[in-house]
């Protein structure tokens, strides 16, 4: 009988510190397209609602008296697809009692709701990260504290700690005769100073009461209508009366009850136990040693093990340099101890381009020209990319490739001619193409399709020329041939003796005079040879079917004015030979009698100076000698350069 009385306690005791949940919002979206993109069938083929819960109580279990067509987790919501006619949403969280919300509308098919959730009552609470921070500062210790209705508290030092949700709160302060009030709109972090006046506050002080607080696990942060005291396990005196005792630590569930402190007595709480409000997750990466980032933040390098995270959704982000970032949604329920195994993708591929039928396409990848045909890369970054070649006279292609981890993709680019081919013999001739020098004597060519001009050019021929109009994927020959274009030439030798003397027609031999015969018309060079007669040459200028006579006297060698200019270019060239020598050893005997007129400025004995300046005016003497000698030549070589130019005008006549 004990034992089932003390059961029934600890269920009555465990139902009491239980938290609930709390429906504060339920209606229908009728604006919501969400099912009309993507409607949802349940197994009876009937379209399903959705219900779209936003709460911070994630993760607990959902039903409904009638079935769950399929659930999503989604970024501060919940997502449950439930059949049509559905009229309770059931709830059940480790800490809070079994919740069935009684739907106040009826739920249609292809039809979207929302539904706001919190919790209330005795036990744990999860939206602390919305609390606020505020710091009350006093001039001194002792001052009772009390927010709106609650019991005076008496503060043991000079700063004094609330950590508060976000709302209006009247704060009053007072310490014997003096007070002080203050209405606070708590938004954000804040430090008051605060000073008491002497306005009396009619508030009745009672005995303080002891209270003692321990909790599994410990360290956990004691706080009294929201005034922080500590940290368990502690035992302190408070103000007697009625008041709200919270428990909060990092990753566990927060722990509220409501206490009463009765006048000089002691209130021992048992030990209050935590809910853990995180799991635990292991992680490991092909390859290693990457950078693993949780919701934003670097947690470390894998492989990872056993890392605290708050129970939650939360987003993972796998980092290795050439690699591709992995990214993995998870969902950490409490107590979970969850294992990830992640493989990254290397963030490169091969890519190898060719180009039919030729090569030597310029290749652009995503606009940028990277080379010619055949083009390899052996590390370009995964993705698509819009490639196209480009080649003269050919029509591009141009295709979009999806480059994959650590694959070798190869892109063949089919190219359409654009051309016709030319083949042309102009044989001897330089060959134009639309003007534009191309080539001599023969040349093959792509042209573009359309008129184009051909021309043979020979010197003074006659051009030949032909005009052409080309057709793609046409192949054609073109023979060009420049026509000579002459004039007749009749050369005449006198005196008669000189008959039979050479023609030479620019550098050509053609005959012996007289003579006649056809010349290319334009300029030309005629030179007549003859064995005892000096040579002579002349330049004409013949137009086409000219017909010129030529006369030229040519004079005998011996006695002429070539023979004269001969004979004083050697007088010339052998003077000016002895002025060169004599001059030389002019200057040969002036450096022999500087040497000795040295060793004279040297000399150590008379004999010695005597000797050295006798030896230095023979050299010196030498030396004018020599250069009296080479004015002689030197006048000579003057004279007979003169003589030769005189002559030679008479021989260019």
């Amino acid at each position: 009988m004990k034992k089932t009385l003390l059961l029934l306690v600890l269920l009555s005791f465990s139902s009491l510190f239980a938290a609930e949940f709390v429906v504060t919002e339920f209606e229908e979206q009728a604006m919501s397209i969400e099912l009309q993109r993507n409607p949802v069938k349940d197994v009876n083929g009937e379209y399903a609602a959705l219900v779209k819960i936003s709460t911070d109580l994630l993760p607990f279990t959902f039903e409904t008296n009638i079935g769950v067509v399929k659930t999503e987790k989604k970024v501060g919501e919940f997502w449950a697809y439930v059949p049509k006619g559905t009229s309770q949403l059931i709830f059940s969280k480790n800490g809070f009692t079994r919740y069935r919300f009684s739907v106040p509308i009826t739920i249609k098919e292809n039809s979207v709701y929302s539904l706001i959730m919190s919790s209330k009552g005795y036990g744990v609470d999860q939206a602390d990260e919305n609390l606020i921070d505020i710091t009350f500062k006093f001039q001194e210790e002792g001052v009772y504290i009390s927010k709106d209705s609650s019991s005076p508290i008496e503060s043991k030092n000079k700063l004094v700690e609330y950590r508060l949700p976000i709302g209006n709160y009247n704060f009053k302060f007072f310490k014997g005769s003096r007070s002080f009030e203050k209405l606070i709109d708590v938004k954000e972090d804040a430090l008051f100073d605060i000073i008491l006046g002497n306005k009396m506050i009619d508030t009745e002080i009672k005995l303080p009461g002891i209270i003692k607080v321990v909790s599994s696990p410990e360290n956990a942060e004691i706080f009294i209508d929201n005034q922080k005291f500590g940290n368990t396990p502690f035992q302190f005196s408070i103000s007697s009366g009625k008041h709200v005792l919270k428990l909060m630590k990092n990753l566990y569930y927060s722990h509220t009850t409501n206490i009463e402190i009765e006048e000089g007595r002691v209130l021992e709480i048992p030990e209050i136990e935590l809910l853990p409000n995180f799991g635990n997750i292991s992680i490991t990466t092909t390859p290693d040693s990457c950078t693993v980032i949780l919701d934003n933040k670097i947690i470390g390098i894998s492989p990872i093990e056993d890392y605290r995270v708050i129970s939650g959704q939360h987003n993972i982000v796998v980092k290795k340099h050439d690699f591709l970032d992995k990214t993995e949604s998870i969902l950490i329920a409490d107590n979970d101890t969850h294992q990830l195994d992640l493989s990254l993708q290397y963030a490169f591929g091969k890519l190898q381009i060719n180009s039919h039928p030729e090569d030597g396409s310029a290749i652009f990848i995503d606009g940028n020209k990277v080379g010619k045909t055949p083009y390899f890369d052996a590390k370009i970054k995964v993705g698509k990319y819009l490639i196209r070649a480009e080649k003269e006279n050919w029509i591009g292609s141009e295709a979009e490739v999806e480059i994959k981890s650590d694959e070798t993709t190869i892109k063949e680019m089919i190219l359409n001619q654009n051309f016709a081919e030319i083949s042309v013999k102009a044989t001897n001739s330089e060959i134009y193409i639309d003007n534009e020098y191309s080539g001599k004597d023969s040349l093959y060519k792509r042209l573009p399709a359309g008129k184009h001009n051909l021309e043979a050019r020979i010197g003074e021929y006659l051009r030949d020329y032909q005009e052409i109009f080309c057709i793609t994927g046409e192949k054609k020959s073109v023979v060009l041939q420049p026509e000579p274009q002459y004039a007749s030439l009749s050369v005449i030798s006198n005196p008669t003796q000189t008959e039979g003397a050479e023609v030479f027609i620019n550098g050509k031999l053609s005959g012996n005079t007289p003579l006649i015969t056809k010349v290319f018309m334009g300029k030309s060079e005629v030179l007549l040879k003859h064995p005892i007669y000096n040579s002579r040459s002349i330049q004409i200028d013949l137009e086409r079917g000219e017909q010129k006579t030529l006369t030229l006297d040519l004079e005998l060698y011996r006695g002429s004015s070539l023979n004269k200019t001969n004979n004083w270019n050697r007088s010339k060239w052998i003077s000016l030979a002895s002025a060169v020598l004599c001059s030389g050893a002019g200057v040969y005997s002036n450096m022999q009698g500087d040497n000795y007129l040295e060793d004279y400025d040297n000399a150590t004995s008379t004999s010695s100076a005597i000797s050295n300046w006798d030896d230095m005016e023979n050299w010196y003497s030498r030396r004018d000698i020599c250069y009296g000698v080479s004015i002689a030549p030197a006048a000579w070589f003057i004279y007979s350069w003169v003589k030769e130019a005189g002559y030679n005008k008479q021989v260019i006549k």
